[in-house]
């Protein structure tokens, strides 16, 4: 990759992508208040993550396949979606707190439609959790 070009990509990735991250995380207070959002205002662009207390992640996680870049642990961990993220549990999370963790990945060609489609999938499929249910 050309110098100029390594050194535009920062700031244009940031400019793109950080309003979708801040329209995600708001989607997702909306619509699940209980929620935490992990992820720092002057954090990661591309990167949000939010625990649901009371919601079954894992079955998200079935229901909704490959459609979304989503994963249950940190970006290191792909291929293990539904390992509690060892970020969460370094940081002094609980370890039920990390398990219903999930981690949120945008990128230069995600759209508002892409967020608004995640929220969507969020609301049909993030179901709550029975009483004495483990996910």
């Amino acid at each position: 990759m050309a110098a100029w070009k390594a050194k535009a990509y920062p700031v244009r990735y940031a400019s793109q992508v950080m309003p979708l991250r801040l329209e995600l995380e708001a989607g997702i207070r909306q619509l699940f208040p209980e929620a935490h959002i992990h992820s720092q205002p002057d954090g990661l662009p591309h990167v949000c993550h939010a625990s649901f207390p009371r919601h079954a992640v894992s079955d998200f996680f079935r229901r909704t396949g490959h459609s979304l870049a989503v994963s249950s642990g940190a970006a290191c961990s792909s291929g293990q979606r539904l390992r509690p993220s060892h970020v969460l549990l370094a940081i002094g999370r609980s370890q039920e707190e990390a398990k219903r963790g999930i981690r949120f990945s945008l990128g230069l060609e995600t759209q508002a439609a892409d967020i608004a489609h995640c929220l969507k999938l969020l609301e049909e499929h993030l179901h709550p959790l029975a009483a004495g249910l483990e996910a």
